[in-house]
């Protein structure tokens, strides 16, 4: 674990490769998930994904995580872990341009299979409501992913094995459909002196 790199960052995320040694071992965890039911459908904020909470491995990598990227890199130094968020996206399954709420406040998204382009923008984030436990941008559907007079998003490919930092809350981010299955786990942490439900 302590081989991760990072190999590159912008203007409020950094991006990392060789997250773990071997990153068959999370694909057949989901592959078990998947095999016992144990994913949800995702029916309030993404068609198309079905997600799972806290699975133990995963917890255990969120630690494992969470301590890396403060002693190793130094980064998102005065955290603590809140919650990991297992995702699948089946194809043409797509994340609509979002904020997250304050239980995200730094999110570490590994990539565990396929290719993603992950689009981040910087700044403040105004006009954004409420849809389920992530604020989307409030727009028509065709338009969501229109820039208008903001700078333009940052665009990373996200490979398996690698992995991305930045604010969820801070920082507006999307995935676009792709028409092959996707899957990653978001580890979320929060500020240490953050009071409330870590779920």
């Amino acid at each position: 674990m302590n081989n991760m790199n990072l190999i590159s960052e912008g203007e409020g995320y950094y991006v990392f490769d060789n997250c773990i040694p071997d990153i068959r071992v999370p694909m057949q965890v989901i592959r078990d998930l998947n095999h016992n039911g144990q994913f949800n459908y995702d029916t309030e904020n993404v068609a198309g994904r079905l997600s799972a909470n806290n699975i133990p491995y995963f917890s255990w990598l969120h630690f494992t995580f969470h301590y890396i990227l403060t002693d190793a890199h130094n980064l998102i130094r005065d955290t603590k872990p809140s919650y990991n968020f297992l995702m699948q996206y089946l194809p043409g399954s797509e994340m609509y341009k979002h904020t997250d709420r304050p239980q995200c406040k730094w999110n570490f998204a590994l990539q565990i299979h396929g290719e993603s382009p992950f689009f981040i923008e910087q700044g403040e984030n105004k006009g954004f409501k409420p849809i389920g436990n992530i604020r989307i941008e409030d727009t028509d559907f065709e338009d969501h992913r229109v820039f208008g007079e903001k700078q333009e998003p940052h665009r990373i490919i996200l490979k398996p094995n690698m992995g991305i930092l930045y604010s969820g809350t801070d920082n507006a981010h999307w995935l676009p459909p792709e028409e092959f299955y996707r899957a990653a786990c978001v580890f979320h942490f929060v500020d240490k002196d953050f009071r409330g439900n870590l779920d």
